[in-house]
């Protein structure tokens, strides 16, 4: 990552200088594959959009399927992450009709349909796509997509009020990342099972495992990750009471939260949806959560 920082506008550039010269060859759209999960996890989201876009285009120009339906997914998660949602749907039902002859590929289109769907709150939608991301990579026995699709269906239980059944997902998802070592999904994937945990009201559980996709995200230097993991970390914290250890999360919240360029919604609410007393509280503490804010 450390090279990607300094070299990060060079970079840039040569995606722009592929699709320009090389109008004939796939460098456009694979130079941009190469940089996205830089661009993710530094929060460069312009420069994601920006690049994914020249990516398309060129793959477009050749006719090159794979480059096409690659890049729309990529194109439709961070024009979600900047807001232009109708634009990311138009871009997976593209993806969509493209990959009808690929399981894999529609198994990753389908994945980004039910991210989508939950990011829109339609929890009812997201779970269906999640489901059918499933039956796809388990019809040719793709660890990966499978474990990405039990974590979104996880995240989907969670938020129709079925926590138990969200636990079973992630664990299962859990099982499967750490077989293969994708280590950003086993992150996501226990951000998702501490949500789980703090829906039941295990809150003992839910920081745990809040903490372990935390260290998960700082070690991958994904920052964006990272904050949002740490603010619902705060979030059980206050719904514990403990104001104190929700404040001592504020500088680390806002350092990592700080290199996102915009911000994304929060898939989860925040304590001002929790059910603690305020009213028992002890002000002095609770005043600094409400200053970092972390209560109401």
């Amino acid at each position: 990552m450390a090279w990607f920082t300094v070299e990060h506008p060079v970079l840039v550039a040569a995606v722009r200088l592929a699709a320009e010269t090389g109008l004939r060859t796939p460098h456009a759209w694979q130079l941009a594959r190469t940089l996205v999960e830089f661009l993710d996890r530094r929060g460069h989201w312009q420069d994601w959009s920006d690049t994914l876009q020249i990516g398309v285009d060129s793959a477009r120009r050749l006719a090159d399927r794979t480059g096409q339906i690659y890049s729309l997914r990529q194109l439709a998660l961070v024009r979600a992450r900047l807001g232009r949602y109708d634009e990311a749907g138009a871009h997976l039902r593209e993806a969509l009709r493209m990959a009808d002859s690929s399981p894999v590929q529609a198994g990753h289109v389908y994945h980004g349909l039910a991210w989508l769907a939950g990011l829109l709150g339609r929890h009812e939608e997201a779970l269906g796509h999640a489901q059918r991301s499933l039956a796809l990579f388990r019809s040719t026995g793709h660890l990966f997509g499978q474990a990405r699709a039990y974590n979104a269906i996880g995240w989907s239980h969670s938020k129709l009020g079925n926590p138990q059944l969200a636990i079973v997902e992630c664990r299962q998802a859990l099982d499967l990342l750490q077989e293969i070592n994708d280590r950003v999904g086993e992150a996501c994937t226990w951000d998702s099972l501490a949500d789980a945990y703090h829906r039941v009201g295990d809150h003992d559980q839910a920081l745990a495992c809040y903490q372990r996709a935390v260290d998960q995200f700082r070690l991958l230097g994904n920052r964006g990750g990272e904050a949002v993991s740490l603010r619902r970390l705060g979030e059980v914290h206050c719904d514990k009471g403990d104001w104190d250890e929700a404040v001592a999360l504020e500088t680390p919240h806002f350092l990592a939260a700080s290199v996102v360029e915009t911000p994304s919604p929060s898939r989860t609410s925040t304590c001002r949806s929790r059910s603690v007393s305020r009213d028992t509280a002890s002000s002095a503490p609770r005043s600094r959560a409400l200053a970092a804010g972390l209560a109401t």
